[in-house]
Protein backbone atom coordinates (compact mmCIF):
# COMPACT_ATOMS: atom_id res chain seq x y z
CA UNK A 1 0.00 0.00 0.00
CA UNK A 2 1.37 3.56 -1.03
CA UNK A 3 1.42 6.54 1.45
CA UNK A 4 2.06 10.42 0.57
CA UNK A 5 1.93 13.27 2.96
CA UNK A 6 2.04 16.00 0.19
CA UNK A 7 -0.60 16.95 -1.96
CA UNK A 8 1.43 18.24 -4.41
CA UNK A 9 2.98 15.24 -5.28
CA UNK A 10 -0.18 13.09 -5.74
CA UNK A 11 -1.24 16.60 -8.07
CA UNK A 12 2.00 15.82 -10.17
CA UNK A 13 2.40 11.59 -9.72
CA UNK A 14 -1.40 10.40 -9.68
CA UNK A 15 -0.60 8.07 -12.87
CA UNK A 16 2.14 6.46 -11.24
CA UNK A 17 0.45 6.83 -8.20
CA UNK A 18 -2.49 5.01 -9.45
CA UNK A 19 -0.87 2.12 -10.72
CA UNK A 20 0.54 1.56 -7.46
CA UNK A 21 -2.43 1.42 -5.87
CA UNK A 22 -5.80 2.73 -6.91
CA UNK A 23 -6.38 4.21 -3.24
CA UNK A 24 -3.70 5.10 -1.39
CA UNK A 25 -4.19 6.84 2.62
CA UNK A 26 -2.57 10.46 3.17
CA UNK A 27 -1.87 11.37 6.53
CA UNK A 28 -1.31 15.29 5.91
CA UNK A 29 -5.12 14.80 4.88
CA UNK A 30 -6.07 12.14 7.54
CA UNK A 31 -8.25 10.50 4.30
CA UNK A 32 -8.02 7.82 1.61
CA UNK A 33 -7.32 9.18 -2.00
CA UNK A 34 -9.30 7.56 -4.33
CA UNK A 35 -7.72 7.78 -8.11
CA UNK A 36 -9.28 4.70 -10.17
CA UNK A 37 -12.45 5.31 -11.68
CA UNK A 38 -13.52 1.88 -10.85
CA UNK A 39 -13.15 2.56 -6.89
CA UNK A 40 -14.82 6.17 -7.45
CA UNK A 41 -17.44 4.48 -9.51
CA UNK A 42 -18.28 1.80 -6.69
CA UNK A 43 -18.00 4.59 -4.05
CA UNK A 44 -20.37 6.83 -5.79
CA UNK A 45 -22.74 4.30 -6.33
CA UNK A 46 -22.89 2.49 -3.24
CA UNK A 47 -24.97 3.33 0.21
CA UNK A 48 -21.85 2.50 2.07
CA UNK A 49 -20.14 5.95 1.83
CA UNK A 50 -22.47 9.16 2.64
CA UNK A 51 -21.99 12.57 1.83
CA UNK A 52 -21.62 13.94 5.75
CA UNK A 53 -18.05 14.81 4.64
CA UNK A 54 -19.34 17.33 2.96
CA UNK A 55 -20.95 19.14 5.97
CA UNK A 56 -17.44 19.61 7.83
CA UNK A 57 -15.68 20.26 4.63
CA UNK A 58 -17.56 22.10 2.38
CA UNK A 59 -20.60 23.69 4.50
CA UNK A 60 -23.23 25.61 3.18
CA UNK A 61 -22.54 29.48 3.90
CA UNK A 62 -26.27 29.88 4.92
CA UNK A 63 -28.68 28.69 7.41
CA UNK A 64 -29.57 26.13 5.17
CA UNK A 65 -28.78 22.92 5.07
CA UNK A 66 -27.03 22.06 1.44
CA UNK A 67 -28.54 19.46 -0.79
CA UNK A 68 -25.78 16.98 0.32
CA UNK A 69 -27.17 17.33 3.82
CA UNK A 70 -30.61 16.38 3.18
CA UNK A 71 -32.08 12.89 4.31
CA UNK A 72 -31.87 10.50 1.53
CA UNK A 73 -35.43 9.91 0.76
CA UNK A 74 -35.73 14.03 0.68
CA UNK A 75 -32.69 14.13 -1.54
CA UNK A 76 -34.30 11.93 -3.75
CA UNK A 77 -37.84 14.00 -4.26
CA UNK A 78 -35.07 16.95 -4.71
CA UNK A 79 -33.33 15.20 -7.30
CA UNK A 80 -36.16 14.24 -9.57
CA UNK A 81 -37.81 17.45 -9.38
CA UNK A 82 -34.53 19.15 -10.64
CA UNK A 83 -34.08 16.94 -12.76
CA UNK A 84 -37.82 17.80 -14.95
CA UNK A 85 -36.77 21.35 -15.44
CA UNK A 86 -32.91 21.50 -15.77
CA UNK A 87 -32.45 18.38 -18.09
CA UNK A 88 -30.34 19.46 -21.09
CA UNK A 89 -33.43 20.66 -23.33
CA UNK A 90 -35.41 22.16 -20.99
CA UNK A 91 -34.17 26.17 -21.15
CA UNK A 92 -36.00 29.13 -22.34
CA UNK A 93 -33.50 28.80 -25.48
CA UNK A 94 -34.75 32.45 -26.80
CA UNK A 95 -34.06 33.92 -24.15
CA UNK A 96 -30.72 32.18 -22.96
CA UNK A 97 -29.52 33.25 -26.95
CA UNK A 98 -30.65 36.49 -26.50
CA UNK A 99 -28.03 37.28 -23.49
CA UNK A 100 -25.59 35.44 -25.10
CA UNK A 101 -25.76 37.90 -28.28
CA UNK A 102 -25.19 40.82 -26.09
CA UNK A 103 -22.13 39.36 -25.04
CA UNK A 104 -20.62 38.28 -27.89
CA UNK A 105 -21.63 41.61 -29.78
CA UNK A 106 -19.16 43.44 -26.89
CA UNK A 107 -16.17 41.25 -28.34
CA UNK A 108 -13.60 42.61 -30.31
CA UNK A 109 -12.33 40.81 -33.27
CA UNK A 110 -8.58 40.29 -34.32
CA UNK A 111 -7.04 41.03 -30.85
CA UNK A 112 -6.18 39.60 -27.85
CA UNK A 113 -8.28 38.87 -25.40
CA UNK A 114 -8.29 37.38 -21.92
CA UNK A 115 -11.35 34.78 -22.24
CA UNK A 116 -11.93 34.03 -18.70
CA UNK A 117 -12.63 37.61 -18.08
CA UNK A 118 -14.31 39.16 -21.05
CA UNK A 119 -16.51 36.18 -22.27
CA UNK A 120 -16.60 33.14 -19.48
CA UNK A 121 -17.80 35.31 -16.77
CA UNK A 122 -19.77 38.41 -18.37
CA UNK A 123 -21.65 35.35 -19.83
CA UNK A 124 -22.29 32.67 -16.72
CA UNK A 125 -22.88 36.28 -14.59
CA UNK A 126 -26.00 36.75 -17.39
CA UNK A 127 -27.54 33.36 -17.49
CA UNK A 128 -27.47 33.13 -13.65
CA UNK A 129 -29.48 35.92 -13.36
CA UNK A 130 -31.60 35.24 -16.21
CA UNK A 131 -32.32 31.85 -15.02
CA UNK A 132 -33.19 33.64 -11.76
CA UNK A 133 -35.41 35.89 -12.26
CA UNK A 134 -32.91 38.48 -11.51
CA UNK A 135 -31.61 41.93 -12.53
CA UNK A 136 -28.35 42.30 -12.96
CA UNK A 137 -27.70 44.31 -10.01
CA UNK A 138 -30.00 41.69 -7.59
CA UNK A 139 -27.10 39.20 -8.74
CA UNK A 140 -24.61 40.97 -7.85
CA UNK A 141 -26.13 41.60 -4.61
CA UNK A 142 -26.57 38.01 -3.59
CA UNK A 143 -23.53 37.07 -5.00
CA UNK A 144 -21.64 39.48 -2.88
CA UNK A 145 -23.99 38.29 0.25
CA UNK A 146 -22.82 34.93 -0.40
CA UNK A 147 -19.29 35.62 -0.55
CA UNK A 148 -19.47 37.75 2.50
CA UNK A 149 -21.34 34.78 4.22
CA UNK A 150 -18.39 32.90 3.39
CA UNK A 151 -15.27 34.86 4.09
CA UNK A 152 -15.86 37.61 6.67
CA UNK A 153 -13.38 38.07 9.46
CA UNK A 154 -16.76 38.63 11.97
CA UNK A 155 -18.92 35.87 12.49
CA UNK A 156 -21.85 38.51 12.98
CA UNK A 157 -21.02 39.83 9.70
CA UNK A 158 -21.27 36.33 7.91
CA UNK A 159 -24.33 35.44 10.08
CA UNK A 160 -26.08 38.93 8.62
CA UNK A 161 -25.04 38.23 4.96
CA UNK A 162 -26.13 34.60 5.40
CA UNK A 163 -29.43 35.71 6.60
CA UNK A 164 -29.94 38.35 4.30
CA UNK A 165 -29.33 35.95 0.89
CA UNK A 166 -31.73 33.66 2.40
CA UNK A 167 -34.22 35.97 2.26
CA UNK A 168 -33.48 37.15 -0.34
CA UNK A 169 -33.97 33.46 -2.09
CA UNK A 170 -36.81 32.96 -0.23
CA UNK A 171 -38.56 36.53 -2.04
CA UNK A 172 -37.30 35.09 -5.61
CA UNK A 173 -38.96 31.66 -4.84
CA UNK A 174 -42.62 33.57 -3.74
CA UNK A 175 -42.04 36.32 -6.41
CA UNK A 176 -41.72 32.93 -9.03
CA UNK A 177 -44.44 31.31 -7.68
CA UNK A 178 -47.06 34.14 -8.23
CA UNK A 179 -45.44 35.29 -11.32
CA UNK A 180 -45.85 33.90 -15.32
CA UNK A 181 -42.77 34.16 -16.29
CA UNK A 182 -40.69 31.22 -17.77
CA UNK A 183 -37.44 31.34 -15.60
CA UNK A 184 -35.78 28.18 -14.39
CA UNK A 185 -36.41 29.49 -10.93
CA UNK A 186 -40.40 29.63 -11.95
CA UNK A 187 -40.04 26.25 -13.52
CA UNK A 188 -38.46 24.95 -10.27
CA UNK A 189 -41.16 26.10 -7.79
CA UNK A 190 -43.49 24.36 -10.07
CA UNK A 191 -41.43 20.89 -10.31
CA UNK A 192 -41.22 21.26 -6.89
CA UNK A 193 -44.67 21.34 -5.88
CA UNK A 194 -45.71 18.23 -8.21
CA UNK A 195 -42.84 16.08 -6.60
CA UNK A 196 -43.82 16.82 -2.96
CA UNK A 197 -41.00 19.11 -2.34
CA UNK A 198 -41.44 22.30 -0.16
CA UNK A 199 -39.41 25.26 0.12
CA UNK A 200 -36.47 24.41 2.44
CA UNK A 201 -35.23 21.36 -0.02
CA UNK A 202 -35.67 24.27 -3.29
CA UNK A 203 -33.20 26.49 -0.76
CA UNK A 204 -30.80 23.48 -0.43
CA UNK A 205 -31.02 23.16 -3.96
CA UNK A 206 -30.98 26.79 -5.33
CA UNK A 207 -28.86 27.91 -3.28
CA UNK A 208 -25.31 26.24 -3.69
CA UNK A 209 -26.68 25.68 -7.49
CA UNK A 210 -26.68 30.46 -7.27
CA UNK A 211 -23.69 29.88 -5.15
CA UNK A 212 -21.69 27.91 -7.61
CA UNK A 213 -22.62 29.72 -10.75
CA UNK A 214 -21.63 33.36 -9.21
CA UNK A 215 -18.29 31.91 -7.97
CA UNK A 216 -17.67 30.79 -11.79
CA UNK A 217 -18.46 26.99 -11.97
CA UNK A 218 -19.88 27.57 -15.07
CA UNK A 219 -17.74 30.26 -16.50
CA UNK A 220 -14.59 28.09 -15.62
CA UNK A 221 -16.28 25.25 -17.44
CA UNK A 222 -16.46 27.39 -20.54
CA UNK A 223 -12.92 28.84 -20.10
CA UNK A 224 -11.69 24.96 -20.24
CA UNK A 225 -13.71 23.88 -22.89
CA UNK A 226 -12.30 27.45 -24.97
CA UNK A 227 -8.77 26.12 -24.22
CA UNK A 228 -9.17 23.00 -25.44
CA UNK A 229 -11.41 24.22 -28.67
CA UNK A 230 -8.41 26.60 -29.34
CA UNK A 231 -5.81 23.66 -30.35
CA UNK A 232 -8.99 21.38 -31.65
CA UNK A 233 -9.63 23.40 -35.00
CA UNK A 234 -11.73 20.47 -36.51
CA UNK A 235 -13.75 20.47 -33.21
CA UNK A 236 -14.91 23.95 -33.92
CA UNK A 237 -15.46 23.03 -37.72
CA UNK A 238 -17.76 20.48 -36.25
CA UNK A 239 -19.76 22.61 -33.42
CA UNK A 240 -20.10 25.50 -36.82
CA UNK A 241 -21.91 22.54 -38.84
CA UNK A 242 -24.05 20.56 -36.22
CA UNK A 243 -24.49 23.63 -33.25
CA UNK A 244 -25.76 22.58 -30.32
CA UNK A 245 -25.20 19.25 -29.99
CA UNK A 246 -21.27 18.94 -30.98
CA UNK A 247 -20.80 21.91 -28.27
CA UNK A 248 -22.27 20.18 -25.45
CA UNK A 249 -20.37 17.05 -26.67
CA UNK A 250 -17.32 19.13 -26.62
CA UNK A 251 -18.35 20.86 -22.68
CA UNK A 252 -18.42 17.36 -21.07
CA UNK A 253 -14.94 16.18 -23.00
CA UNK A 254 -13.53 19.41 -21.54
CA UNK A 255 -15.11 18.60 -17.85
CA UNK A 256 -13.66 15.23 -18.06
CA UNK A 257 -10.36 16.29 -19.21
CA UNK A 258 -10.19 19.28 -16.70
CA UNK A 259 -12.85 18.61 -13.78
CA UNK A 260 -14.02 22.21 -12.58
CA UNK A 261 -14.81 20.72 -9.38
CA UNK A 262 -11.25 18.56 -8.42
CA UNK A 263 -12.85 16.25 -5.83
CA UNK A 264 -15.54 14.36 -4.29
CA UNK A 265 -15.99 13.48 -0.90
CA UNK A 266 -17.59 10.98 0.97
CA UNK A 267 -17.49 9.07 4.71
CA UNK A 268 -17.37 5.33 5.01
CA UNK A 269 -20.66 3.93 7.15
CA UNK A 270 -19.37 0.36 7.31
CA UNK A 271 -16.05 -1.56 7.75
CA UNK A 272 -15.51 -2.88 4.19
CA UNK A 273 -13.02 -3.67 1.36
CA UNK A 274 -12.52 -0.91 -1.06
CA UNK A 275 -10.06 -2.46 -4.33
CA UNK A 276 -8.68 -4.92 -1.85
CA UNK A 277 -7.90 -2.31 0.94
CA UNK A 278 -9.97 -2.16 4.34
CA UNK A 279 -11.42 1.32 4.39
CA UNK A 280 -12.63 1.56 8.12
CA UNK A 281 -15.80 2.89 9.30
CA UNK A 282 -16.09 6.60 9.65
CA UNK A 283 -12.89 6.89 7.71
CA UNK A 284 -13.07 9.62 4.76
CA UNK A 285 -12.62 9.29 1.02
CA UNK A 286 -11.09 12.18 -1.46
CA UNK A 287 -12.37 11.45 -5.24
CA UNK A 288 -9.40 13.12 -7.11
CA UNK A 289 -11.23 13.60 -10.16
CA UNK A 290 -8.21 14.39 -12.25
CA UNK A 291 -6.85 10.81 -11.72
CA UNK A 292 -10.21 9.11 -12.28
CA UNK A 293 -11.17 10.66 -15.43
CA UNK A 294 -8.02 9.79 -17.02
CA UNK A 295 -7.66 6.22 -15.96
CA UNK A 296 -6.77 4.25 -18.73
CA UNK A 297 -8.66 1.49 -17.42
CA UNK A 298 -11.99 3.39 -17.77
CA UNK A 299 -10.69 5.44 -20.75
CA UNK A 300 -8.95 4.70 -24.03
CA UNK A 301 -6.30 7.75 -25.28
CA UNK A 302 -7.19 8.98 -21.77
CA UNK A 303 -5.61 12.39 -22.26
CA UNK A 304 -6.31 12.99 -25.98
CA UNK A 305 -9.63 15.09 -26.39
CA UNK A 306 -12.40 13.05 -28.64
CA UNK A 307 -15.47 14.44 -29.01
CA UNK A 308 -17.68 11.36 -29.84
CA UNK A 309 -16.27 9.47 -26.64
CA UNK A 310 -19.36 7.30 -25.61
CA UNK A 311 -17.75 6.63 -21.71
CA UNK A 312 -19.75 8.61 -19.31
CA UNK A 313 -17.20 10.29 -16.61
CA UNK A 314 -17.64 11.21 -13.24
CA UNK A 315 -16.35 14.78 -13.53
CA UNK A 316 -20.00 15.52 -12.03
CA UNK A 317 -20.71 12.76 -9.45
CA UNK A 318 -23.22 10.18 -10.33
CA UNK A 319 -26.60 9.06 -9.33
CA UNK A 320 -28.83 10.87 -6.66
CA UNK A 321 -26.08 12.56 -5.26
CA UNK A 322 -24.37 14.27 -8.47
CA UNK A 323 -23.71 17.67 -8.61
CA UNK A 324 -26.78 19.97 -8.60
CA UNK A 325 -25.67 22.08 -11.31
CA UNK A 326 -24.57 20.14 -13.60
CA UNK A 327 -26.74 21.00 -16.71
CA UNK A 328 -27.16 24.45 -15.76
CA UNK A 329 -23.14 24.73 -15.73
CA UNK A 330 -23.37 22.61 -18.96
CA UNK A 331 -26.00 24.94 -20.51
CA UNK A 332 -23.49 28.47 -19.81
CA UNK A 333 -20.95 26.43 -21.73
CA UNK A 334 -22.71 25.38 -24.55
CA UNK A 335 -24.89 27.98 -25.57
CA UNK A 336 -22.00 30.28 -25.38
CA UNK A 337 -19.56 28.20 -27.44
CA UNK A 338 -22.75 27.68 -29.41
CA UNK A 339 -23.56 31.34 -30.24
CA UNK A 340 -19.69 32.15 -30.40
CA UNK A 341 -19.05 29.46 -33.05
CA UNK A 342 -22.32 28.15 -34.79
CA UNK A 343 -24.28 31.58 -34.72
CA UNK A 344 -21.70 33.98 -34.88
CA UNK A 345 -18.91 32.21 -36.95
CA UNK A 346 -16.36 32.78 -34.80
CA UNK A 347 -13.17 30.95 -34.44
CA UNK A 348 -11.35 30.55 -31.29
CA UNK A 349 -7.49 30.61 -31.83
CA UNK A 350 -4.68 30.45 -29.22
CA UNK A 351 -2.41 33.46 -29.02
CA UNK A 352 1.13 33.51 -29.90
CA UNK A 353 2.70 34.78 -27.31
CA UNK A 354 -0.07 34.25 -24.58
CA UNK A 355 0.23 31.91 -22.02
CA UNK A 356 -2.86 30.15 -20.37
CA UNK A 357 -2.23 30.30 -16.64
CA UNK A 358 -3.04 27.14 -14.89
CA UNK A 359 -3.62 26.81 -11.07
CA UNK A 360 -5.26 23.80 -8.44
CA UNK A 361 -4.21 22.06 -5.37
CA UNK A 362 -5.86 18.72 -7.07
CA UNK A 363 -6.46 19.86 -10.58
CA UNK A 364 -5.72 21.98 -13.56
CA UNK A 365 -7.84 25.06 -13.50
CA UNK A 366 -7.57 27.40 -16.05
CA UNK A 367 -7.00 30.74 -14.58
CA UNK A 368 -6.88 33.04 -17.20
CA UNK A 369 -6.61 31.94 -21.23
CA UNK A 370 -5.18 34.60 -23.64
CA UNK A 371 -7.25 33.92 -27.39
CA UNK A 372 -8.03 35.77 -30.26
CA UNK A 373 -11.35 35.80 -31.68
CA UNK A 374 -11.83 36.08 -35.25
CA UNK A 375 -14.30 35.07 -38.39
CA UNK A 376 -14.16 31.92 -39.74
CA UNK A 377 -13.19 32.47 -42.88
CA UNK A 378 -10.44 34.71 -41.97
CA UNK A 379 -9.08 32.23 -39.82
CA UNK A 380 -9.03 29.90 -42.62
CA UNK A 381 -7.32 32.72 -44.59
CA UNK A 382 -4.52 33.31 -42.04
CA UNK A 383 -3.86 29.73 -41.94
CA UNK A 384 -3.43 29.33 -45.31
CA UNK A 385 -1.00 32.41 -45.53
CA UNK A 386 0.83 30.70 -43.04
CA UNK A 387 1.21 27.21 -44.97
Amino acid sequence: MAFVDEREKVTRNWPSSRDGDPVIWSDRLNSWLVLSHNAALEIVSSQSFSTAAYAVARPSPLPIPSGFELAPEVRRRVHSAAMACVGPRTFPQRTIYRRCVEVAEALPLGVEIEFSSQVAEPAAKALTGTWFGLSPEETDWLATAFKMARNAEEPLKRAAAAQLATERLREAISKARIGQSDTLLSRMVRSWQDNGADDNSLLAFVAPTFDSLARGFGGRLLTHTAYHLSREVEVQDRIRSDGWEAARKAVLESARLNPVNPTILRECLEDRKLAGIDIARGDRLIILLAAVCRDPAAYSDPDKFLLDRKTRHLAFGHGTYACSGREIALAVATTMLTELIHRSGFSISPTPNGNPVFGGDFGRSCLELPVVLERAANRQDNLEKTN
